[in-house]
């Protein structure tokens, strides 16, 4: 983790605070214990309590969902022998089923992001070999070793990507830039696709569950 990196998005947060000296109250180190733990990697967030939280607002009838594309990637098992395109297939017939014409955003993989520890921590060590895919090519390697390498990742997600647009879903690709870029972007999706719904007289949603 590049504590130079996790400053300056920390910084884009206190931008935004109405309280800036409250930011800066924790310890001011590299690698602050609040965030990391004794191996230095980031401490994983309680993602299942907001998002518990965040359902049990209100359940209104008409949703837009905007998906979490990385979960999304860990939620379907893989098939050793079907082609990419079955894989897709299967994902894509999974959104439409369980959330309709949803949004889906992807992290980027083609860069440091302060995602870099939560990546290498789901790889576990295990990082298959770069593969040049299309998608008429059957799966031959595990999935978890196949996406613990970057590129291939990036290439999956591309293709994904694609036939989730065949189905009318909206994709994102979070770009990995440094200092506001990265939050721009996060924060016009989600400012894009509230208004959206709003027009439509639908609310805004974001399904949680563990993984996301």
């Amino acid at each position: 983790m590049d504590p130079q990196l996790l400053f300056q998005r920390l910084t884009i947060a206190a931008k935004a605070s109405q309280d800036l000296a409250s930011v800066f109250k924790y310890e001011l180190c590299s690698h602050p214990s609040a965030l990391f733990d004794i191996s230095l990697l980031l401490r994983q967030p309680q993602k299942p309590v907001l998002a518990d939280a965040i359902w049990a607002l209100h359940t209104p009838g008409h949703v837009q969902y905007v998906l979490d594309g990385g979960a999304l990637v860990q939620r379907i098992p893989w098939t050793r022998g079907s082609t990419y395109k079955d894989i897709c297939k299967l994902y894509s017939e999974y959104v439409t089923r369980k959330y309709g014409e949803a949004v889906v955003v992807f992290d980027g993989y083609q860069g440091t992001s302060t995602k870099d520890m939560t990546h290498r921590r789901r790889a576990g060590g295990r990082v298959g070999a770069t593969v040049t895919m299309d998608e008429y090519m059957p799966v031959t390697m595990n999935k978890d070793e196949f996406l613990a390498n970057n590129t291939n990742k990036q290439q999956f997600i591309n293709m994904l990507s694609g036939h989730l647009q065949k189905k009318n879903c909206q994709t994102y690709h979070a770009p990995v830039f440094l200092k506001q870029k990265t939050y721009t972007t996060q924060r016009t999706v989600t400012q894009i696709q509230t208004e959206s719904a709003q027009e439509r007289g639908h609310p805004f949603r974001m399904p949680g569950g563990t993984g996301h």
